[in-house]
């Protein structure tokens, strides 16, 4: 079994989410009209952490998944995980395998001064995906805050506060702070895998590029930190690679 999340990565606060992903498999009665759910990785109405249901639906023949449309009135602004779960079932005679994907949600408001979101490449490491927010603290002028969250679906899941934020030219913004890192476990959760924690309190860095009328929207990170067996070899670290898809704004 195979899903993929392929919704919206970013949005609004007030505004509507609608997540989607792909549920595909060789099977094809593993497929069609199987449930597939979608949570955070908190409350985003209030920062709580732990998994906030985000609804469910069914895969259509082709694997399709639309969940519902949820309403992101009163959502605080940040950076959570979303998960989509397909929980396994028997169809017939046919065992049916869970499975699981991540990836992350930038939820914005206007005034930040910088928000990003979106897909890129990793060689040797793979399809990765990131989510940032900045904005200005209250009553400052030069002092930001803000949240990240990268991950590598399968693989790794790194997810941090942003409290660096400067602007090194017109279309780069470089972003610091520390976060937590996970590594994925399949052999946990009844081997259906699960998320394990690796470290916290890891600091990072990371550059972030605007698009430009010669060049595509990038972004880039180091995390600080040494991977170790039975974790994957190789962290999502590199210098700003071009975005298949997704936007970065920064002011």
């Amino acid at each position: 079994m195979a899903l993929t999340y392929n919704g919206p990565t970013q949005v609004a606060v007030s505004a509507s989410l609608v997540p989607t992903a792909a549920l595909s498999s060789a099977t094809a009665s593993c497929v069609a009209g199987q449930p597939v759910s979608f949570s955070l990785s908190a409350d985003p109405l209030n920062g709580t952490s732990g998994a906030y249901s985000l609804g469910s639906a069914k895969a259509s023949g082709t694997g399709a998944v639309t969940g519902p449309s949820v309403s992101t009135a009163g959502w605080q602004n940040g950076v959570y995980t979303l998960t989509a779960t397909y929980a396994g079932a028997t169809v017939g005679a046919v065992s049916c395998p869970a499975a699981t994907t991540s990836a992350s949600l930038a939820v914005t408001v206007s005034g930040q001064a910088a928000v990003g979101d979106g897909w890129y490449n990793i060689p040797g490491v793979g399809l990765t995906n990131f989510g940032f927010v900045v904005a200005l603290k209250a009553h400052t002028t030069s002092t930001y805050t803000g949240a990240l969250a990268v991950v590598v679906p399968g693989k790794w899941l790194f997810q941090a506060n942003v409290t660096s934020y400067g602007k090194t030219s017109s279309t780069q913004g470089l972003l610091g702070g520390t976060g937590t890192l996970y590594w994925w476990n399949a052999a946990l959760n009844h081997g259906q895998g699960a998320w394990q924690l690796a470290k916290s309190g890891v600091t990072y860095t990371a550059a972030a590029n605007a698009a430009t009328k010669s060049a595509a929207a990038s972004f880039g990170i180091t995390i600080k930190y040494t991977a170790a067996p039975p974790q994957p070899t190789s962290l999502p670290n590199s210098a700003p690679l071009a975005l298949t898809k997704g936007v970065i704004v920064l002011s």
